[in-house]
């Protein structure tokens, strides 16, 4: 899995972006692409996906310290 921190999140429209810790590249996520609760500033792990609308974060779920 991947590594990366929540860039923002807007909760009444259920979807943020997720800057990666090795590229620094952007990926947009979905709520109903999530393992756990988000929030601006939090580390999570994240998969990638394939869609039309080109590369999205995928199973993000919470790193628990």
């Amino acid at each position: 899995m991947n590594t990366g921190v929540v860039k923002f999140f807007v909760p009444n429209k259920g979807y943020g972006f997720i800057i990666d810790d090795l590229s620094n590249d952007e990926y947009f996520f979905h709520v109903t692409k999530t393992l756990d609760k988000v929030n601006a500033a939090d580390k999570v792990y994240f998969d990638f996906e394939e869609t039309k609308r080109g590369v999205v974060a995928i199973n993000v779920k919470l790193i628990k310290d």
